[in-house]
């Protein structure tokens, strides 16, 4: 019953009734049709205090907009995003959208086969470990290679020390 109560007085408010008329017409107590009345003008209240969806998301993005922006990338492309909304006084995320989605920079499709810049990958890359050494005056000497699997421990970087720098040293210094 109070449920019924309360759904038919929140009906006649929405109908722009006063709380005297719902009083007299339903016949309600004073104190219940008030109480309702400041509970549905509480909600309205916190309605219009919430907060706006941003509006400059489709307005940033206007044709000058992206061809600016296309100018800009363009001009220089390793100018990040967060540079180019700077200049822009934008947010980061309207230059993302602007980037990937208006001008079609988040995929690259090739026309030519040739336009493809080859990258060759070897599967097992042999490492090399290579000496070099500078003296103060800035002689260079020639690089030291090890052999290939040579793990590198104290006593090997000692023996070339005495046996390859050592001898370079003497003779240039």
């Amino acid at each position: 019953m109070e449920e019924e109560k309360r759904h038919t007085m929140f009906a006649s408010f929405r109908a722009r009734r006063s709380p005297k008329e719902a009083i007299e017409f339903f016949n309600y107590p004073k104190s219940t049709v008030y109480d309702q009345w400041k509970a549905r003008n509480s909600f309205k209240k916190n309605d219009t205090h919430r907060k706006k969806r941003f509006r400059s998301l489709g307005a940033t993005r206007t044709d000058e907009f992206v061809a600016e922006v296309k100018r800009k990338v363009n001009e220089d492309g390793n100018k990040s995003y967060a540079k180019l909304a700077a200049e822009m006084g934008c947010p980061k995320q309207t230059i993302a959208n602007t980037i990937n989605k208006d001008l079609g920079y988040s995929s690259w499709i090739c026309q030519n086969v040739g336009e493809v810049p080859v990258v060759k990958h070897t599967k097992f890359p042999s490492s090399v470990m290579v000496l070099g050494v500078i003296s103060s005056e800035g002689d260079v000497m020639p690089p030291h290679f090890f052999e290939k699997g040579l793990k590198v421990n104290t006593v090997i970087y000692i023996d070339v020390m005495k046996n390859v720098v050592k001898p370079w040293m003497e003779t240039q210094a």
